[in-house]
């Protein structure tokens, strides 16, 4: 999803997806994938998408205790 380009072949980019975290903030794991999702496809606009986007979030619970 980083490597997303938007129509002047500018990429998503690392910063731009801290930023997006950050903003969105402590969520469910859906709302954090919708959220950045939502962000990369203002970021592309209307640009042809050449690649598949892929997205991978996990929630850290807490230690299971033994």
């Amino acid at each position: 999803m980083t490597e997303a380009t938007d129509a002047n072949n500018n990429l998503y980019g690392e910063d731009r997806l801290n930023v997006t975290l950050n903003n969105i903030g402590d969520k469910f794991v859906k709302d954090v994938i919708d959220g950045v999702k939502a962000d990369i496809d203002k970021f592309v606009g209307d640009a042809p998408q050449f690649d598949d986007i892929t997205m991978l979030c996990l929630a850290y619970k807490k230690r299971m205790e033994i």
